[in-house]
């Protein structure tokens, strides 16, 4: 995704190991002529430079805008961006900016290094201690994160999404672009080509993802033969992190 003063790209990858919490992995790198971390609400991130995922799981199609608690329970809608001071969020439920019901926030991790077993956020600023208005950055930001078929007030009420190979969730990233002394004319809001403008409104308006299978098949030059077990590092085809380290999926991209 490029812009001249702003340029972006993420990877994509799943795990699915029996026995483990399905996730996805989520890896974005931004290059950034000046870096707008002002807003303290987290409903104003928007406003920021950040990043929107939004997320159908299980394929469903149906409205995801959050104003029920029908429509939370749907699929998941999170903006993410790096804290301007230590201590502050990165990642925060989008829904509850229409949907105010606090219980919906048990899923995250608030700050960086938080041990939450939902969803785990972590980021990286160039230069070291670059802030609100500084220029010619480059800033990482990834997380890794249970999905939900069904998504409730609590672990409890809520139905965990379970990865399989070849199947189709999904899936749609926003990145922000702002900038200080932010108008309309400094904006830029970056989606992937073909995407619908008003993707974070229902699930049949974001991007097909399809989960490709865990090893290279057999007959593909350079394929091995796959032994099943979890962490073998066995195809570079592959987008599970169970048989390929996430750092060296992550990466794929920018070679």
């Amino acid at each position: 995704m490029l812009t001249g003063d702003f340029d972006a790209t993420f990877s994509v990858a799943y795990s699915a190991c029996p026995g483990n919490p399905h996730r996805l992995y989520f890896f974005a790198k931004v290059w950034d002529d000046t870096l707008k971390i002002a807003e303290e609400d987290p409903r104003r991130w928007h406003l920021d430079d950040s990043i929107e995922v939004f997320i159908d799981a299980d394929h469903s199609g149906s409205s995801i805008a959050g104003e029920t608690l029908e429509e939370v329970g749907n699929g998941q809608r999170y903006i993410f961006r790096i804290p301007s001071e230590p201590g502050q969020p990165a990642v925060f439920n989008n829904q509850r900016a229409v949907f105010e019901r606090p219980e919906l926030n048990w899923s995250l991790a608030q700050t960086e290094g938080d041990s939450a077993p939902w969803l785990e956020v972590a980021w990286s600023v160039d230069p070291p201690g670059a802030s609100h208005g500084s220029t010619n950055v480059t800033w990482t930001l990834e997380f890794r994160c249970v999905l939900w078929d069904e998504y409730g007030t609590s672990p409890e009420a809520s139905k965990g999404h379970l990865f399989e190979e070849d199947q189709i969730i999904h899936l749609g990233v926003q990145f922000n672009d702002r900038e200080p002394g932010f108008q309309d004319s400094t904006s830029t809001t970056l989606i992937l080509k073909g995407s619908n403008p008003l993707q974070a409104q229902t699930g049949d308006w974001l991007y097909d993802w399809y989960a490709e299978p865990a090893w290279l098949k057999p007959g593909l030059e350079g394929a091995v033969a796959p032994t099943r077990e979890c962490g073998d590092p066995i195809g570079e085809a592959s987008t599970a992190v169970d048989f390929n380290p996430w750092g060296w999926l992550k990466h794929r991209g920018f070679r």
